[in-house]
């Protein structure tokens, strides 16, 4: 009785789960073009970045579902971090200032969730080599986000190590993974909320959102779309603040 029930459980959170990885990627954009435009153009409306603060959870889960999927690892890392180089030098030729771009904080992501699915794959002779290297990925990430900086800071780019972490935990079949993934990405949402302070506390209704997702890839016609998005949405708001502020 306790298992059918259980089974029961199961399915019908299952109901739930409607999005997939690339429905959640364009609310993702959105709401990462609503939060760009709130701070550049329309800076009084509040609201616009209060809907903004959605999006990095949901790029940041995405980072760690990419990792665990991706068939070329390094490759995945060098698309990611060239872009974040990328948007950063052309940011600062603006500018004149260094911002440490979000894709340079999901880089560091990337790397110490790499650390860790070793752990979990090296034999038994290579696991303290293993472990030793991914704490010392750790501890760069934090010597970096500390020095240099990096945006959402050091619980920013160690937060999708969460869900991460749950791909390498052997969890009973009748439960549901992805809702486990998501409760204990929450986890690193509350930890960035604390850092940060301020409207960052809303970005933890974005886990309703996580709970929803379905573990499916969805469109991956619009794969390099997104890479595509984040520096043209930029250049064309930096653009249009610029025709403002000079009108």
């Amino acid at each position: 009785m306790q298992e059918l029930l259980e089974v029961s459980v199961k399915e019908n959170t299952q109901k739930w789960q409607v999005f997939s990885s690339s429905t959640l990627k364009v609310m993702a954009c959105l709401f990462m073009l609503i939060d760009h435009v709130g701070a550049e153009i329309f800076t009084d409306i509040e609201v616009l970045r209060l809907v903004g603060r959605l999006a990095y959870p949901v790029f940041a889960y995405l980072i760690a579902e990419g990792c665990k999927y991706t068939k070329n690892k390094f490759r995945y890392f060098v698309n990611i971090f060239t872009l974040g180089v990328f948007c950063e030098a052309v940011y600062i030729c603006f500018s004149g200032e260094y911002y440490g771009n979000i894709l340079l904080t999901f880089s560091l992501s990337v790397l110490m969730i790499y650390a860790m699915q070793n752990v979990k794959e090296a034999y038994a002779f290579e696991r303290a080599t293993s472990i030793a290297i991914f704490v010392l990925s750790v501890i760069l990430t934090y010597i970096i986000s500390s020095t240099i900086g990096v945006d959402y800071g050091f619980w920013g780019a160690v937060a999708p190590l969460f869900p991460a972490l749950c791909d390498h935990i052997k969890l009973p079949e009748r439960l549901n993974v992805l809702n486990i993934k998501a409760a204990a990405f929450f986890i690193g949402l509350l930890l960035i909320a604390a850092d940060i302070g301020g409207n960052q506390w809303w970005s933890l209704w974005a886990v309703i959102l996580l709970f929803m997702y379905n573990g499916k890839r969805g469109n991956n016609r619009l794969k390099y779309a997104f890479y595509i998005f984040y520096p043209v949405h930029l250049a064309l708001i930096g653009i249009i603040s610029m025709i403002i502020k000079n009108a």
